[in-house]
């Protein structure tokens, strides 16, 4: 997704994951961020992983600077004997000093 311009990229502080419902025990969500779309030279950077039973949204730091585009990889863990069919609701990034 186009995050920037060439004229004017962004910088990222801070992500917010918000879900569906909230989280029951045994699941989780990793966030991940890929700046440049070579995937040949450019792996995923974990941003966190969120695990808290009962929570509905998380925020986590983030360091990226200069970016005109960005990649977002969700994996989302749930439990086998009783699921909470939690879903990805939203994920926002607050600029620094934006």
């Amino acid at each position: 997704m186009a995050i920037g311009t060439w004229q004017r990229p962004r910088n990222g502080s801070q992500a917010e994951v918000k879900l569906t419902r909230p989280l029951v025990s045994g699941e989780s969500i990793s966030l991940y961020q890929r700046l440049i779309f070579d995937t040949t030279s450019t792996g995923w950077t974990l941003i966190g992983t969120f695990d808290t039973v009962g929570q509905w949204s998380f925020s986590k730091a983030v360091n990226f600077s200069n970016a005109q585009w960005l990649q977002l990889q969700a994996v989302m863990t749930s439990t086998g004997t009783n699921p909470s069919f939690v879903r990805l609701r939203e994920v926002r990034f607050t600029e620094l000093n934006g």
